[in-house]
């Protein structure tokens, strides 16, 4: 039987003087239970639910008809208003238990409706809370890697310095064997000018043209010393230039490729960062979306989650969410 087609009561069933002052009440109360409790609709559908609430509306109609004909009754006959009161009572008082019996069940399943929607808001705040626990682990580990990495550039850093040292080293021992070769060098033309000076010293007698002969012999090795003084001075320079200018080089690459993995590391740093941040957000706005879905139409988290999915991916024509 079609709800829609069930009258728990209608005004022609009713003899108002029996039912008022005779024993009908109770049948007539008996009566609009039955009819209200013989239908047993389903709550796992929306129709059925309809159904309850229909149907307690209409146990509540009776009971306001029921009321009204003793209303009547009451203008009526006077003599008998406290008898008419009294089933007046007793009929509110009866069909409310009634209206409470057949809805029960609705109140039941609204309630615990209630609390599972609750129950899954509490498990998907607590879904949040751990993708954004692994989200902070990811970071931590993010910085652990940019820590060594900087630990390692350091480390590098240490070797081109070492490295540095050493071109210093060699170009100060190369500056030390020209300074010795160049002492060298001098000593010899002091050991050579005093053999010179004593031949002289010893020839004084000699022939005028021999002793000329040995002056120009003595102008051109002062000569040749004074050049290879020179080219030594100039290899020493031209050493220490080059060792200067290498360190130099060094250094700029050095600095240069430090740089280029700063910036690498901020750049991929910031990226995390953005990345952490976009997706904190949509989970946001998809988690918002998906318990308004829950709780204003009734479906299951996951379904809404799918649907959400569905939109984000364009399966669903003209329906976008905004982020």
């Amino acid at each position: 039987m079609d709800i829609k087609d069930l009258q728990l009561v209608e005004v022609e069933q009713i003899n108002a003087a029996a039912v008022f002052t005779g024993d009908d009440m109770p049948k007539l109360l008996k009566q609009i239970e039955k009819a209200a409790l013989s239908i047993v609709p389903d709550l796992e559908t929306t129709k059925g639910r309809k159904e309850i609430a229909s149907l307690a509306r209409k146990v509540a109609s009776s009971k306001a008809l029921i009321d009204d004909i003793g209303k009547e009754m009451v203008a009526e006959w006077k003599a008998k208003s406290k008898i008419v009161d009294n089933n007046r009572k007793k009929a509110r008082e009866e069909l409310d238990r009634v209206r409470d019996a057949v809805r029960q069940p609705l109140t039941d399943w609204e309630e615990a409706e209630q609390a599972r929607i609750d129950a899954e808001a509490l498990a998907i705040e607590i879904e949040a809370c751990h993708e954004e626990a692994i989200e902070i682990e990811n970071f931590i580990t993010l910085q652990a890697e940019q820590a060594k990495r900087e630990a390692e550039l350091a480390a590098r850093e240490a070797a081109i310095a070492e490295r540095e040292a050493a071109i210093k080293k060699v170009a100060e021992e190369a500056r030390a064997a020209e300074e010795a070769e160049r002492l060298a060098a001098e000593e010899k033309k002091a050991q050579e000018q005093a053999a010179i000076e004593k031949a002289e010293a010893d020839r004084v007698a000699a022939e005028k043209a021999e002793k000329q002969h040995k002056a120009d012999m003595v102008k051109a090795e002062k000569a040749a010393e004074e050049k290879a003084m020179r080219e030594a001075e100039e290899r020493i320079e031209a050493a220490r230039r080059e060792a200067a200018e290498e360190a130099a080089r060094v250094q700029a690459a050095a600095l240069a490729e430090k740089e280029k993995e700063r910036q690498a590391l901020a750049a991929e740093k910031a990226a995390e960062e953005k990345r952490l941040t976009s997706k904190r957000h949509t989970n946001k706005i998809n988690k918002e979306v998906q318990q308004a879905m829950t709780k204003a139409m009734g479906i299951h988290k996951d379904d809404a989650m799918a649907l959400i999915n569905a939109i984000n991916c364009d399966a669903i024509p003209h329906v976008k969410i905004n982020y």
